[in-house]
């Protein structure tokens, strides 16, 4: 439903010429925008987390979860506010970036995450195998 709700949205907006007024200002200021506000999110998150000393559990939640924003809430809300408008494919353009971006990016920090706890997980089996 949501892919067809997109669809819809773009082609409406193609048919209506939205996409020829604006150009490609429009499309790299999405980009650029969607990207600086991730790097805003996940580095304000992670800063807090550690400020208040989370538990390396809890802080990767926290980064996790603070930074969702999906194509699954976001477009049947926009559907919902903006009904049939012509510029609805333009009004969704920053979510369907920053939505790939978010998988990308949090994969990314996933296997960070993954690999730094794999390291203190050796250290710790070491150090107790040592003290043995």
């Amino acid at each position: 439903m949501i892919l067809l709700l997109v669809y819809a949205a773009f082609c409406n907006s193609m048919v209506s010429g939205i996409w020829q007024q604006q150009g490609h200002g429009v499309l790299l200021s999405a980009v650029i925008g969607s990207a600086v506000l991730l790097a805003v999110i996940l580095w304000t998150t992670t800063r807090v987390a550690r400020a208040l000393q989370f538990s390396s559990a809890d802080e990767v939640a926290a980064v996790f979860c603070a930074s969702k924003k999906s194509l699954a809430a976001g477009v049947p809300m926009a559907a919902l506010i903006f009904g049939n408008h012509p510029g609805l494919g333009l009004i969704l353009l920053p979510i369907m970036i920053y939505h790939p971006l978010q998988l990308i990016v949090c994969s990314i920090l996933a296997e960070r995450y993954s690999s730094h706890h794999r390291a203190l997980a050796a250290q710790q089996n070491e150090a107790l195998l040592n003290a043995r």
